[in-house]
Parts: structure tokens; C-alpha cells; sequence
């Protein structure tokens, strides 16, 4: 499994390190990541010629045949593929901002292909994911998978993952086949993302550096997180409209990882209404009120001015 999140700057941590620790007379040449936007621009190029000259097994899943596996398989668009549909006109693509060495908001574009929506539910990027997904190169090079489904924290994934997810809706559990989670009409789709978006200037075995990747997936299930235990989802405190991550009182922590997101000195828990509902000291998120004391609009838990004492 190798869909842990690595931040295109973590190199340089790396790197000082390195430069520390062999420091002596021989000369040590480190090469620093690439310009964001420069490898942007071509991974942008290389998704766009791939998506114009492949196509996916689409007539497959508009007649499916009673032994069909449900699985997106990509073929180049040639000889006796000549007429068919190309992916760039299949795909729908979104805006992802990714900040670059000086923490300008650099624009990388996302595509993804949604062959199948589902009927459950759509999780939030920030959730939890139960999922099977192969991870590939552009040029067909398979460097991870799991034909088991298997549980992921998107906050924990690279960021074009998480940003994919949403497009889908879960399908319906139908129980245990050979001890493994069997589901119908769940989601099914392929993203594909620029390196920027997912492992930028580390290689992985078989995917050189800055390689933009495809990700097939099949959504199964989700749970709606609580990452910092506040009884507050967490879609609720990752990010506002513009995507920025939210730090309520600017302390560096971010809100969906800090217990007192307003700084005032009490536990956000301490300053919302919930219910044990059944008396075992079980929450759900059902039963949670973001209350708001003073009628400012802002719920009293971003609020530094509304202490649960004043209440």
C-alpha cells in the first residue's frame, strides 16, 4: 500500500538531512524539486495526449455480459479501435490548488471518469473509504492494488485520491462471499491526476518522478471521520469554499485536528449539545447541535468569545 500522503515540499526535509549527515571533502550534488508549475504544465500535456488516444471498455458496461468483472480496462485508440469514443471526451475535470515553494496557489487540473455513479451515499474528501483501486503509470506500468477491498482515511491519501472520491456514491452491502464484503451498484470510475497531485518528485518502483498517475476504483462504503474526537465531522472543519485549510485561531493545528479550534481554552466537545442517545455513552453525529449563545452567526465552538461558563 503506498497511497500515503507525501508533501511535494517533505523532500527538502529529506534532503537537509542528507546534507547534514554525509557532510566531508567530497562534494555532495542534491538535485531540489522541480518548479510546481513547469511540472504542471507538462503533466497537464501528457494527461491530455493520453486521454485523447485511449478509450476505456465502455460498450462492456452499456451491455454488460452475465459474466462481466466491472472493470475499467484501458486500450489505445487504433487500428481496429479506430472509431472509438476517445476518454478526453468521456471525462469531466476539476480545479485542485496546490501551493508551490513560495506558497503561491499553483491550479492543477483533475480528470475523472465516473463509468458508474452508485446509489448510496457520496463521502466527503476528508472520510473514510472502503474501496478495491489499482494504481497505474500512462504507460500502463501497475505500481499498487487491492482486488480486496480495504479501508482508507482520505486525509492520509495523496491529494488527488481524496479529491476523486466525492465524484462516486457508495453501493449496497449484500454480505460476506468467502469471507470477503461482497456490494452492488456501488460507484465505479478512474481519476487521473498530475504528479503534483500525487507523488510529485518521489519515484516509485516502476513510476519515475513526476509522473502523473491513473487511479481505478471501485467505492464500496464509507464512514463519516471525527479525526480530533471533537464530535464535530470533519467535513465540517478540513477546508472552506476557497480550499483552504481551516486554523480557526491560527495556531498552526489545523481545525480538523484540533480539540479546542477556537483557542479559547475549552475542548470544542465542551461547547456543542449532543445526546447519548442510548445512555452507553455512544454519540452520533445525528445528535449533535453546533450551538451558537450569543446570536453572532458563528457557532460558539470558533467562537473565542463564548465560553461554556458564560453559557
Amino acid at each position: 500500500m503506498k497511497l500515503n500522503r507525501i508533501s511535494i515540499f517533505s523532500f527538502f526535509v529529506a534532503t537537509a538531512f542528507v546534507a547534514i549527515s554525509c557532510k566531508n571533502d567530497d562534494d555532495v550534488s542534491i538535485e531540489p524539486p522541480r518548479d510546481v508549475t513547469e511540472v504542471m504544465l507538462e503533466d497537464d500535456e501528457e494527461l491530455q495526449e493520453f486521454l485523447a488516444t485511449h478509450f476505456y471498455n465502455y460498450e462492456e458496461f452499456e451491455t454488460p455480459s452475465e459474466d462481466f468483472n466491472y472493470k475499467i480496462v484501458f486500450d489505445t485508440i487504433s487500428g481496429d479501435n479506430a472509431n472509438k469514443t476517445a476518454l478526453l471526451d468521456q471525462v469531466q475535470d476539476t480545479t485542485v490548488y496546490i501551493d508551490d515553494a513560495d506558497g503561491e496557489a499553483v491550479a492543477h487540473k483533475l480528470y475523472y471518469l465516473t463509468v458508474r455513479e452508485g446509489i448510496g451515499e457520496r463521502p466527503h474528501s476528508c472520510d473514510s473509504v472502503f474501496v478495491r483501486y489499482t494504481g497505474s503509470s500512462l504507460k500502463g506500468v501497475d505500481f499498487d492494488n487491492s482486488n480486496v477491498p480495504v479501508w482508507f482515511d482520505l486525509l492520509s491519501t495523496v491529494r488527488g485520491f481524496s479529491e476523486f472520491f466525492p465524484k462516486l456514491k457508495t453501493g449496497v452491502y449484500e454480505g460476506l462471499q468467502s469471507g470477503v464484503p461482497t456490494y452492488s451498484d456501488y460507484g465505479i470510475g478512474a481519476v487521473f491526476m498530475p504528479s503534483g497531485l500525487a507523488y510529485f518528485s518521489d519515484a516509485l518502483t516502476g513510476v519515475s518522478a513526476y509522473s502523473p498517475l491513473i487511479f481505478r476504483a471501485d467505492l464500496l462504503s464509507y464512514e463519516l471521520a471525527d479525526h480530533d474526537g471533537d464530535l464535530v465531522p470533519s467535513y465540517l472543519e478540513y477546508r472552506d469554499e476557497d480550499g483552504e485549510v481551516l486554523d480557526t485561531d491560527e495556531d498552526g493545528v489545523a481545525d480538523v485536528y484540533d480539540t479546542d479550534d477556537d483557542g479559547d481554552g475549552a475542548l470544542t466537545k465542551d461547547e456543542i449539545e449532543y445526546e447519548d442517545y442510548n445512555g452507553d455513552g455512544e454519540i452520533t453525529f445525528d445528535e449533535v447541535t453546533l450551538t451558537d449563545s450569543n446570536d453572532d452567526g458563528t457557532p460558539d465552538y470558533l467562537d473565542p468569545d463564548v465560553y461554556p461558563e458564560d453559557e
